[in-house]
């Protein structure tokens, strides 16, 4: 939940995502 209400988390998790794809 914090993830998702944190911006600066979420870019890092979408970051993460991209690296992955």
């Amino acid at each position: 939940a914090e993830i998702k209400t944190n911006p600066r988390a979420r870019s890092a998790v979408l970051r993460v995502a991209e690296r992955v794809a």
